[in-house]
């Protein structure tokens, strides 16, 4: 079988429950047979090997293959971003979200694998659920695009959210790109076509919060792990002899660090020799470090006796863990820790928590002792226990070495792990894919009819006409199902075209679509090059006609670039005009907000017709272009840009049709500067013109020209007093002897205090 395991957490990534899965996986899968392909990251971790340099190399059966996801602390490449999911329901925070880690890794994973399938022919991909790297494979192959990637497994270890609420991070859970990455998170353990999970305490934790909308093949299968054969040397801090207990692992809330220093001093009277040891690295609360907790919960004459070593090599962790008087793994909650099935490998005398995986690997006493979660007086009276009962402490060293061997037998996990994969190849030929080659075609079912009435305008432009195809095959597709919808395609008159029966064709000579249309009506606008996901038309459609205020509607999409940075999660006419503004490639708006503008002169490229209708019908409506909620859907061209000529073209016909401001500001900005009062119009109503001055919302047919903007208003007060500044009698002098033009010429900045002249 060829299998993909997917992850940035593979060697020589240090630490970690995800990575020594991974590493042990790949290893035990590739000796068995198989074929196994690894895509990880290519950061060292300060490991010089050669092998760690290698974009690809392969190995017998295991080929690695190393991809520029992130540098050593996590930063990706400089420039690199890509558009999230769901961005408009955060607080936009610059553009900090758009180069995530853990954004950057799925998208760059996605298009490697994608490849990678091409070549090799991949059966099943294997990904963790945390970091979220499958995320943009899954959106494919649930979006019409199956054949491009195989099944996906998602193996779960432990969420974000579920890591950041047991160290209650509150920053960590309230800060968006985190947010955002749960979300992917999330998507992935619903979306995914098995959800693996190695205990059952993580499987009932995600069928409690999810129900039925996980995976109907669902497997607990334990960790693969190669346990050791033996151990090396004492870090140099426990050689001086004495009993000590042992915790391996991050010093956090989740892995129950407080709970040990709890238990400990209770016994530290009692056991005057007795020290507590931490080795891994510390993350406590944001404010808040661990000689704070020390301080809380161990009494001064003790804490000389709490040794914090941070991370050692494994070899000396697991010495550490053998000859420990008991090893503590007290988490309030864990999913299935490495570090306590490692310490059974080498006999060590555990004392686990109840709840999580710990307590399905440690059977109370016999091969250790479970005690009650978050109690620290059942702890203590359980490391007591160890210290004390010699006879015990022996006998459950020995059978925790043969418990653990037989819960990570190799043969049996593969045999487990290839009965799920059989079962997910099985489904996924099985499923009346059209898209699938080889797959048998049933008739695809028919979108449901998008609401009302309405056009749909593809702009085709200059594009090729693979390009066009996959626009107008993805239009017809939505359209279909929907009578009083037509499709009307936007080409030059000499461009050859090959359309479906119910589009029709139009040129820009000929007068816009939409001055044929009732106000009422849905106009949607796409860019040829647009590839819609199945029923994503409808999104913008329904929230154009069921929102309670003037609005307008867009979708993101993905484009083929990553360091193309997307449009914003919403905006006005002004910053649609602002130049090197990213434009979205498809909006929909009620035809009445398109009325003024009534042909396309002046606009031969389809990038200026774009972004100039998205700013009319923003002016007109006085309202705001908002995003549907979520990436749905390709671009295959370079996403659109506010270039210099396009702002000129947009202002000259905004100013023209009388529906937008006439100053022109730094960065693009535009401002109405009114002077008098708004006059009624032949056939406007005396109450339109009242509510227009007032600055109260007007219907589109009643509407003369846009209402002042609340954050632009004091410019009208600028504006007063400049006027009342140039008829002073020195600044008429100054102006009349040429004295202006003059420091404009000598001294080109005087421009922003005196203006650019005429």
């Amino acid at each position: 079988m060829k299998i993909c395991i997917l992850s940035y957490e593979y060697e020589p990534f240090p630490g970690g429950g995800i990575a020594t899965y991974n590493n042990a996986a790949a290893r035990i899968l590739a000796d068995a047979g198989h074929e196994i392909h690894v895509v990880t990251n290519r950061a060292r971790h300060g490991r010089t090997e050669e092998r760690y340099a290698q974009r690809r190399r392969t190995d017998g059966n295991l080929t690695v293959h190393r991809l520029d996801y992130f540098n050593d602390r996590r930063e990706p490449p400089p420039n690199v971003q890509f558009l999230d999911v769901c961005p408009d329901r955060y607080a936009p925070r610059d553009r900090m979200w758009a180069s995530e880690p853990s954004n950057v890794a799925a998208v760059t994973a996605a298009a490697y694998v994608e490849q990678l399938h091409a070549q090799v022919g991949l059966d099943v991909i294997e990904c963790p659920e945390f970091f979220a790297e499958a995320f943009y494979i899954l959106r494919a192959r649930k979006s019409g695009r199956s054949s491009r990637f195989p099944p996906v497994c998602i193996h779960g270890h432990i969420s974000s959210r579920f890591a950041f609420g047991a160290n209650q991070h509150l920053w960590e859970i309230g800060y968006h790109p985190h947010r955002q990455m749960m979300l992917r998170e999330e998507y992935c353990v619903q979306e995914g076509d098995a959800l693996l999970t190695p205990s059952h305490a993580l499987m009932r934790r995600y069928e409690a919060m999810f129900g039925d909308r996980l995976p109907s093949i669902r497997r607990t299968i334990p960790y693969f792990l190669e346990l050791p054969g033996g151990d090396g040397e004492l870090p140099e801090a426990l050689r001086r002899g004495g009993p000590f207990l042992v915790c391996v692992g991050r010093v956090e809330p989740r892995k129950g660090s407080d709970l040990a220093m709890h238990a400990f001093a209770e016994l530290a009277d009692r056991h005057p020799d007795l020290r507590l040891v931490f080795l891994g690295k510390e993350m406590w609360h944001q404010g808040e470090s661990v000689d704070d907790v020390i301080a809380l919960h161990v009494p001064e004459r003790h804490r000389q006796r709490v040794l914090r070593l941070g991370n050692v090599p494994r070899e000396q962790a697991l010495a550490a863990a053998r000859k420990a008087a008991a090893f503590l793994h007290p988490a309030p909650w864990d999913n299935y820790p490495c570090a306590v099935l490692e310490a059974m490998g080498v006999g060590a005398a555990c004392v686990v928590s109840d709840q999580g995986g710990q307590a399905e690997m440690v059977e109370h006493d016999q091969s250790g002792l479970v005690f009650p979660a978050n109690d620290h007086a059942a702890l203590a009276r359980s490391i007591d226990r160890m210290l004390t009962d010699a006879t015990f402490t022996t006998k459950a060293r020995e059978t925790a070495v043969a418990h653990a061997r037989r819960i990570t037998e190799p043969r049996r996990l593969i045999d487990s792990k290839l009965e799920m994969f059989t079962a997910m190849i099985a489904q996924n030929r099985a499923a009346k894919d059209q898209h699938s080659p080889g797959a048998f075609v049933a008739p695809a079912a028919k979108l449901p009819p998008l609401p009302g009435r309405g056009t749909v305008l593809l702009d085709v432009g200059d594009l090729d006409e693979w390009v066009t195809k996959s626009s107008v095959d993805s239009l017809t597709e939505e359209l279909e199902s929907s009578p009083d919808w037509q499709l009307v395609v936007l080409a030059d008159a000499g461009r050859k075209l090959v359309l479906p029966p119910r589009a029709r064709r139009v040129s820009t000579i000929e007068p816009p679509v939409w001055l044929g249309m009732a106000a009422d009506e849905i106009f949607a606008y796409v860019l040829a090059g647009t590839r819609f996901d199945a029923g994503r038309l409808r999104d913008m459609v329904c929230q154009v006609r069921d929102s309670r205020v003037p609005c307008g509607s867009f979708l993101w999409v993905r484009p083929p670039d990553a360091r193309v940075f997307p449009y914003p999660p919403d905006f006005g006419w002004q910053d649609l005009l602002i130049v090197d503004r990213v434009l979205p490639t498809t909006f929909a708006v009620r035809a009445a907000h398109l009325e003024a503008c009534r042909s396309f002169a002046g606009l031969f490229r389809p990038h200026y017709r774009l972004g100039v209708l998205l700013a009319v019908a923003s002016a007109t409506g006085g309202m705001t272009m908002q995003h549907t909620g979520e990436v749905s859907g390709d671009y295959y061209r370079d996403l659109p840009l506010v270039d210099r000529d396009l702002q000129f073209r947009a202002l000259g016909l905004l100013d023209l049709l009388g529906i937008a401001p006439r100053q022109l500001t730094e960065l693009g900005y535009l401002a109405e500067l009114p002077t008098a009062p708004v006059a009624a119009q032949p056939g406007q109503p005396a109450a339109a013109a009242q509510a227009s001055q007032r600055g109260q919302p007007q219907t589109p047919r009643e509407q003369v020209r846009t209402v002042v903007p609340a954050d632009y208003a004091n410019l009208q007060q600028v504006y007063a007093e400049h006027m009342a500044l140039k008829q002073l009698w020195i600044v008429r002098v100054l102006r009349k002897s040429g004295m202006f033009d003059l420091a404009r010429r000598l001294f080109p900045k005087a421009k922003r205090a005196i203006g650019p002249g005429t």
